[in-house]
């Protein structure tokens, strides 16, 4: 079963974290995908930093073996339910 990565994962992964990077190391051979949203999200973070260019060629070396993930509207209403407060508050 292949995997989405959110940005919270990725960003942990990227600060070397122990639990990140040893789960997606367990996925990568099931296949693990980043959203072209998710990408924006991290390179919004990138850019926000003390050392942007340092923190996107990192991010750049992460992205490439993983595939990107392009979205539809389907998707978009998927990650609009998931999102908001009325589902957060079901949880």
């Amino acid at each position: 079963m292949p995997y989405l990565l959110d940005a919270d994962w990725i960003v942990h992964a990227l600060a070397g974290r122990p639990l990140a990077v040893g789960v997606l190391d367990q996925l990568a051979p099931q296949g693990v995908f980043v959203s072209l949203i998710t990408v924006a999200e991290v390179y919004e973070g990138a850019f926000r930093s003390s050392n942007p260019e340092a923190h996107l060629e990192k991010f750049r070396r992460f992205l490439r073996p993983f595939h990107p993930l392009n979205l539809n509207e389907p998707i978009a209403e998927i990650f609009a339910e998931i999102s908001s407060p009325c589902a957060a508050e079901a949880n």
